[in-house]
């Protein structure tokens, strides 16, 4: 029962900002929860992941969308830590090591070692860890703010060295923001058999010998030091190889110097059936010099066909055959060299297309043809291109040839950079036309907008030249800036 009466209750309304309960006391400022992420970083990570954090802390549409796409990533922890470096609170964290080259001198089987790491911040770390070589074992794939006391990291490994050769590679460390390689050296006093030794001797005696011919051939050096130079190349192949290949390779040598009285006696000491036995390259370059030493018309004829007969059966793939085949028709003066190049031309190219590595005596062989009959070109194709790139690198393609290969450039529908980057040589050097219209063709192709094309889409209109779409790429590769 209520008398009507009026009773007064007094209140006090007190407002204030909003704010987050934590154990450091209220918090309502973005400084303040640096400071708590600081000192307490998963207390800050609770808050970080609470509704009230964007209410309390975000105070602009752009700072709310940058929460929003970092709070969706994987890790809370990282996105928090992206956040703080967002906001200016807190420094991006960088890796120091203590060692930029680790290195050891003749250290025996296994070496374990520390390389320790320093951050320069604070806040979540993610780093991992990876080596590059096999010898290299690391006890950690995964660094982590954990792993760090203070500042400081100690990461541990092991080399598995050996004590029979040098080795190199790195230990990786990466975070989102940086890649730090160091490297990992390993020195050994390697003592080289006698017989590994005489390996190596033989191989860099048949080296000196491929280059020296080809640069003869090539007529970048002088005949008198071919002979000089090859003559030392192969000693250095008899004293390490007891191969009677090599006594074939003396006898050629003595023929070229003029001395055929010793070449006779070289080629009489061998046994050319045990020599087939051994390899059939061998044997078929044995009854080649036999050829040269005799000059005989019928022998010649014999030794040809015999050539032939391997050169179309087991042995196609032979570029070696090829050659001697071509060279003892040049001898036997063939009525109709042009049918003989072609041939010879279509024979190297397939063999050519058939290998994984195109070896030089093939590049050397088609270029001797190509600049005597540079008709031998047809098309552009992939063999084509490595010839003309070949041919480049030596300087060795003479004008018509190279003019054959700007004739050509018309039917080439696809893009073949080395083509391209072998005309940009040879315009430079002839600056014609021609050239230059087969480059920028190759360009267009390969719809090439860089400032360095740019330069010979200028220099084609400059020069007058009427090509589809030049002046639309002329205009499109300019550097606005």
């Amino acid at each position: 029962v209520s008398n009507a009466g009026e009773i007064r209750i007094p209140y006090e309304v007190r407002i204030c900002a909003p704010f987050c309960e934590s154990t450091a006391g209220l918090l309502s400022e973005m400084d303040q929860f640096a400071q708590l992420a600081r000192e307490d970083w998963q207390e800050a990570l609770r808050i970080f992941r609470s509704r009230e954090f964007s209410r309390v802390f975000l105070h602009s549409d752009r700072h709310r969308r940058l929460y929003e796409a970092l709070i969706k990533g994987r890790s809370a922890s990282m996105a928090m830590d992206e956040f703080l470096c967002a906001m200016k609170r807190k420094q991006r964290e960088a890796l120091r090591v203590t060692q930029d080259l680790i290195e050891y001198e003749n250290p025996g089987d296994t070496v374990a070692g520390t390389l320790v790491i320093e951050r320069t911040s604070w806040g979540c770390l993610r780093a991992a860890v990876r080596s590059e070589g096999a010898f290299i074992s690391l006890y950690k794939r995964q660094l982590s703010e954990d792993d760090f006391l203070g500042s400081y990291c100690k990461l541990d490994y092991t080399l598995q060295t050996g004590k029979t050769y040098s080795q190199e590679g790195a230990i990786v460390l990466e975070t989102m923001d940086q890649l730090i390689r160091i490297p990992v050296k390993v020195h050994c006093d390697v003592m080289i058999s006698e017989k590994e030794q005489s390996r190596r001797s033989l191989k860099r005696s048949l080296i000196d010998l491929q280059r020296l011919y080809i640069l003869y051939r090539l007529q970048k050096i002088s005949k008198s030091r071919w002979l000089s130079e090859t003559g030392e190349a192969i000693s250095g192949c008899l004293n390490n190889s007891q191969e009677p290949v090599f006594q074939v390779a003396e006898a050629a040598w003595q023929l070229m110097s003029g001395d055929k009285e010793t070449a006779g006696d070289i080629l009489a000491g061998i046994n050319g059936r045990e020599l087939r036995y051994k390899s059939v390259i061998y044997y078929c370059f044995y009854l080649y010099i036999n050829a040269l030493y005799k000059k005989d018309e019928h022998y010649t004829r014999y030794v040809y066909d015999t050539i032939r007969f391997y050169a179309e059966g087991q042995y196609s793939d032979r570029w070696e055959l090829v050659y001697f085949m071509d060279q003892l028709g040049e001898r036997s003066g063939s009525s109709n060299r042009y049918r003989q190049h072609a041939r010879t031309y279509e024979q190297l190219k397939g063999i050519a297309e058939n290998s994984k590595l195109i070896p030089p005596g093939i590049f050397l062989g088609a270029v001797s043809m190509v600049n005597e009959d540079p008709a031998l070109i047809r098309e552009i194709g992939d063999f084509e291109q490595d010839l003309l790139v070949w041919a480049a690198r030596h300087d060795c393609l003479n004008r018509e040839a190279v003019y054959r290969y700007a004739d050509l450039a018309p039917r080439v529908r696809r893009w073949m950079p080395a083509y391209a980057e072998a005309l940009k040589h040879y315009c430079e050097i002839y600056q014609t036309k021609e050239l230059l219209s087969a480059l920028i063709r190759q360009l267009i192709l390969g719809n090439k907008l860089d400032p360095e094309s740019h330069r010979w889409y200028r220099l084609g209109i400059e020069s007058s030249l009427r090509l589809p779409d030049l002046y639309e790429y002329f205009m499109e590769s300019l550097d606005l800036k």
